[in-house]
């Protein structure tokens, strides 16, 4: 074993908030981990960062010999001891995912991670790191630094770590958190990107530079689109190995025996009370009805809600009776927002509506600049327009048998989203690259 090697790494790992600064002890305990089958070396605190006591030991580094101080606690990494300690055994690589917990469970956030993460654990035998959405103010430092402690306990030297991000927490976790994970040699960390509040809420937006700080420090970034990518090089983003996830996965079961029928209806899964979905509320088209999802409070008295073309499904906090609402209301599936901030943030992202919708069995309408506006062209799944009132005119004088077309289409392609193959596809693809390219 190279002896230099053992006190870069020490000097490397030894975490800098503990403020050790001892040279001479940390070079008595490097030559304690040459002789590792030597009792002398007691880890106290199996974990992240961990003290080791030297009691006593004899070195044999080209005939010296020494003793170190009886009784001394010197702080360093303890994923580098547990590496040195290692008996040259095989290790074997684990894939670990992040999961979040803690939020209502109707939550789309805490939905999406945890629909990754189950696809992560049952198909390809990943392992959970569990994170609750809690206030991390009430934390001390070493309240925080033991919380992480608990959460990445599973990992080892030379595994992966996908972070499923953000992880709707204060951002000054994801930092601590990706802060910890840095400590591991040999340690692959990959960011899957759901959200980007930067780019969600105008108010946020001076968080830009710091997600993609955090991105900058793993190793390979799962996004959204390839707009995203570019947008995020544009601004910084140096990764160079990225995945694009293209489309959200909807695992719902359908009633196969009712398909969506024919009708000048266009139907939309959100609350008319959103700040991003505030046309819902302004809908002025006589031609073709609307119908969308409301808790009741939201619409209950409203002269919107009065307007003849307008009509309420309910609400539906269960996706797969949201899905088979959807299908048996038949028509089209919007995906629209007027918010001029949140319009620039869909061309982007993808959207968990767009995969409602096509698990539905729905033919969707877009915006031209939403990230798979060409999939849903292409594929003919849909329609692309750039206002409503283009949607309104195009349903209004579409004939059935265009239509029956587009849910012939929409049937086929569904399965990849009911299956959840797109997130099969990047979290796979996502390790290859890491490991094989």
């Amino acid at each position: 074993m190279n002896v230099g090697l053992i006190l870069a790494q020490f000097y490397r790992f030894v975490p800098a908030a503990y403020d050790s600064g001892k040279a001479g002890e940390i070079i008595q305990i490097a030559y304690a981990v040459r002789s590792y089958d030597h009792p002398a070396i007691t880890v106290v605190s199996y974990k992240t960062v961990c003290i080791v006591q030297v009691i006593y030991v004899t070195v044999h580094v080209a005939g010296l010999r020494a003793r170190p101080t009886e009784g001394r606690n010197f702080c360093v990494s303890c994923e580098f001891v547990h590496l040195y300690l290692l008996r040259k055994e095989t290790m074997i690589l684990k894939v670990h995912i992040t999961n979040l917990y803690g939020q209502h469970p109707t939550s789309t956030a805490q939905k999406a991670q945890n629909r990754i993460a189950r696809v992560a654990k049952e198909n390809l035998g990943f392992n959970e790191l569990g994170i609750y959405c809690y206030d991390m103010n009430a934390d001390s430092p070493e309240m925080l630094r033991t919380r992480l402690d608990g959460i990445i306990a599973s990992v080892a030297y030379g595994d992966i770590v996908i972070i499923q991000f953000p992880t709707w927490n204060d951002f000054k976790f994801d930092e601590a958190l990706i802060r910890q994970l840095s400590c591991y040699p040999g340690l692959k960390k990959v960011t899957f990107v759901h959200d980007m509040k930067s780019l969600m809420f105008e108010s946020s937006r001076w968080l830009l530079p710091y997600e993609i700080q955090f991105m900058n420090q793993t190793d390979l970034v799962i996004l959204p689109s390839q707009r995203m990518a570019d947008f995020l090089r544009s601004q910084g983003l140096t990764v160079e190995k990225t995945v694009i996830q293209r489309i959200w996965d909807f695992p719902v079961t359908i009633d196969s025996f009712v398909r969506p029928k024919f009708g000048r209806v266009i139907n939309f899964a959100g609350s008319p009370d959103s700040w991003k979905f505030e046309f819902l509320r302004e809908w002025k088209y006589d031609t073709v009805e609307l119908r969308t999802t409301a808790k009741e409070e939201d619409w209950a008295g409203q002269d919107w809600a009065k307007k003849e073309q307008v009509n309420i499904l309910g609400w539906f906090n269960d996706d797969t009776l949201l899905a088979n609402a959807l299908r048996c209301s038949g028509g089209f599936g919007l995906l629209w927002s007027e918010n001029p901030y949140f319009r620039e943030y869909m061309k982007m992202n993808v959207n968990y509506k767009l995969s409602a919708y096509l698990a539905a069995g729905l033919p969707v309408i877009v915006n031209c600049g939403i990230a798979e506006k060409d999939t849903i062209t292409r594929k003919n799944l849909g329609l692309a327009v750039d206002s409503l009132d283009e949607a309104v005119e195009k349903v209004a004088a579409m004939a059935q048998e265009e239509y029956e077309k587009m849910v012939d289409n929409v049937a086929v392609f569904s399965n990849l989203i009911r299956d959840s193959y797109f997130a099969k596809k990047a979290l796979t693809d996502a390790v290859f690259q890491l490991l094989y390219n």
